[in-house]
């Protein structure tokens, strides 16, 4: 098991830091995921364009495998963002 993986006896079972998830799924990708597992009924939509900067946040994200804290000033839009 990795360090950063720990048993966890309120759940019964193992819990890692959401910060090492994508580590987690490349060590392990036959094991089940049920984190997301009603994302389908998820519906998150809105109509607004982003910003310039908001746009930005969200490339340098992907471009660094998707991993990464968007760090923005209070009402900078970072829920449109994690939206879109």
């Amino acid at each position: 098991m990795p360090p950063f993986v720990a048993y966890d006896e309120r759940i019964q079972g193992y819990r890692c830091p959401a910060y090492e998830y994508f580590k987690l799924k490349e060590l392990y990708p036959e094991s089940e995921d049920h984190v997301f597992e009603n994302e389908s009924k998820l519906n998150f939509t809105h109509s607004e364009k982003l910003r310039s900067y908001q746009q930005k946040a969200i490339d340098l994200w992907s471009s660094n495998n998707k991993k990464g804290v968007v760090v923005l000033p209070t009402a900078a839009g970072k829920t449109h963002i994690g939206i879109d």
